[in-house]
């Protein structure tokens, strides 16, 4: 009897257990899909392998390195890290890893901590929708040392629906609400603070805007020429509509999306320079790759070539 009631118990706990987790890998992806969502779009690394590796590396945001450091990916120092460190044991004793000042560093430093590493290269080979392939990859590459390391992130991915934020990220970008910059601008000659955050987007260094501005307002505000924003944004005039999500380059663009991004399904709402926007890609050059004529429009369920 003592051991049925002991047996009970221990099932009554676990249960207990696997609630909990699921409890904080929920809270967690709420909290944080829209920086995975957003680092896919600027970097290609799919957003469900990103909320994974963050979930099964931080122990959903608990871990003693993302508590006190940030570290959300276990990332250690390696001989470039210039930066804040922790010392804590891991494969060996006392090993060195990295501090951030907030969340989205570390999510960044992730995103270029693979990209900047030759090692993960054939990685961005695969579509951003594989995530099967992204997770053995990472495992073949030598991110962790853990065997199961793959199979891990799989079940995470499957168990909370992970992929569907590889699939349209763009769904969650407007969900980021975490701003670092601020500029005080004149909107019809009344002092107005404009919030935008620093994003590369392609490899173009971008703007991503909280709230609707017009070009010409924009433009002021950052002290910059008009014309400079209208050319590297394929802006039709000054009195264009810059609306809350969207990306401002400050660079030209390129004339193709980022490796892992090869094909856009228009979806409603969606124009051909909002995609060409998105991406970061010459509004010339998306027609031109579609063999579109110029007077084109897009319409929903349209297949747009990115690369």
């Amino acid at each position: 009897m003592r051991k049925t009631i002991l047996l009970l118990t221990t099932i009554v706990f676990a249960n207990l257990a696997a609630v909990a987790n699921n409890t904080q890998y929920q809270t967690y992806i709420q909290k944080y899909a829209s920086l995975a969502a957003i680092e896919q779009i600027t970097h290609g690394i799919p957003a469900s392998i990103t909320l994974a590796q963050g979930i099964l590396e931080s122990a959903a945001g608990q871990s003693e390195l993302a508590v006190k450091c940030n570290n959300h990916f276990g990332i250690k120092c390696g001989t470039n890290w210039t930066g804040k460190t922790i010392k804590k044991d891991d494969d060996h004793v006392n090993e060195c890893f990295r501090c951030y000042s907030s969340v989205l560093d570390s999510y960044e430093d992730h995103s270029n901590f693979l990209k900047a590493n030759t090692r993960y290269k054939f990685l961005f080979d695969y579509p951003v929708t594989e995530y099967k392939d992204w997770a053995y990859g990472l495992s073949k590459a030598g991110y962790a040392t853990d065997p199961t390391y793959a199979p891990k992130l799989i079940k995470l991915i499957e168990d909370y629906d992970l992929a569907k934020y590889a699939k349209n990220p763009e769904k969650y970008i407007g969900e980021i609400k975490a701003t670092n910059i601020t500029i005080v601008g004149h909107n019809n000659k009344t002092e107005h603070i404009y919030k935008y955050k620093k994003v590369s987007v392609n490899g173009v260094n971008a703007l991503l805007v909280e709230e609707n501005v017009s070009v010409y307002d924009f433009a002021n505000a950052l002290k910059l020429s008009q014309a400079t924003l209208i050319r590297c944004n394929d802006y039709p005039n000054q009195h264009h509509l810059i609306k809350a999500g969207d990306y401002v380059y400050l660079r030209n663009k390129k004339k193709q999306a980022a490796r892992g991004h090869l094909i856009h399904i228009v979806k409603d709402g969606e124009s051909l320079h909002s995609i060409s926007q998105l991406y970061g890609i010459k509004l010339s050059a998306l027609y031109k790759l579609n063999e579109l004529p110029l007077d084109a429009k897009a319409e929903v369920g349209m297949q747009i070539l990115l690369r």
